[in-house]
């Protein structure tokens, strides 16, 4: 009866222990706000022969609910090869809700191969600079649909094995960037794609045999293609209304390194976010005196149906 009693003694001090814990869970936690230095954030991000926009703001403490701070006074100058091309004229997005203020170069097209250069001067601020060349548009040709009618009980699909020829321009380090559309509309669909070459995966999931990615965005480098003619084979399921109605369109873009890796480190973060003990991942950055990205890509399209 001695060790009964005991045991129960035990069992009733564990319970009152978790009681208080789970209670003092339920205590609201009152953090200090840290009055964390503002930094200047650049966003621009653009594609070979179209006007792009930069847009500036104030970076803000995390946990913050008040919008990000614009800035409304900077003198952006843009220049390509080293001569001053374009300076940003200040417009209003008035289709977002709060507006959304952006600077816009009107006068200039990024070409193939321009090295661009951004001066920002911010009053009050050091001078914010970015550099970024822009890559040549990418080659893709020999395209192959093979297709057959799917069906899950739920619904009919058209499932796709698609390949194409990748002309890698050698003698350079390439970054890549795939997606793939219904031609009639304008969200990506998801495709899978197994290449040892050109998926990027852990050991871990090596050895377990895990070697694809299913997305609606393929991110590769040509680190082990460099210079080839390389074939990339892919799956795709979709449904029969979106590829009846006049195929796919793919789109293959070819992107600067920044941009390679901040992509990445956007990736490692939704990751991450997902952990409950995963560690905080640092945004990749291309921005002196500043933080942000400045990325202008170059991108191929094809219209694609089955063969």
């Amino acid at each position: 009866m001695k060790m009964i009693n005991n045991i129960y003694t035990r069992l009733l001090g564990v319970a009152v222990i978790s009681a208080l814990m789970f209670a003092s869970c339920e205590t609201p936690l009152d953090i200090e706000y840290l009055d964390t230095e503002e930094e200047v954030v650049v966003s621009a991000l653009g594609n070979v022969d179209e006007n792009f926009n930069l847009r500036l703001t104030y970076s803000r403490w995390f946990l913050s609910e008040k919008p990000f701070k614009e800035i409304t006074n900077a003198t952006v100058s843009l220049l390509a090869n080293g001569q001053k091309v374009d300076e940003g004229a200040l417009r209003v997005d008035g289709s977002t809700y709060p507006e959304k203020k952006y600077y816009s170069f009107d006068n200039y097209l990024p070409k193939e191969g321009d090295m661009l250069k951004l001066d920002i001067q911010v009053p009050g601020e050091e001078p914010i600079t970015a550099e970024c060349r822009v890559p040549y548009k990418p080659q893709m040709s020999n395209f192959t649909v093979k297709e057959h009618n799917a069906d899950d009980g739920y619904a009919s699909y058209k499932e796709l094995g698609i390949s194409f020829l990748l002309h890698d321009n050698p003698n350079e380090k390439n970054y890549y960037m795939l997606q793939i559309y219904s031609f009639d509309q304008d969200y990506p669909q998801y495709f899978s794609i197994t290449d040892y070459l050109l998926v990027e995966t852990d050991v871990a999931s090596a050895i377990e045999g895990d070697m694809s990615v299913t997305d609606n965005v393929f991110l590769f480098s040509d680190e082990k293609i460099n210079g080839l003619n390389y074939n990339i084979n892919l799956e795709l399921f979709i449904d029969m209304y979106s590829y009846d109605n006049g195929g796919l369109q793919f789109r293959l873009i070819a992107i600067p390194e920044a941009l390679y890796y901040y992509m990445q480190s956007l990736d490692l973060m939704t990751d991450d976010m997902q952990e409950v003990f995963g560690e905080p991942v640092q945004i990749y950055n291309n921005i002196s005196n500043g933080i942000g990205i400045f990325a202008i890509s170059s991108t191929t399209t094809e219209h694609v149906v089955a063969n």
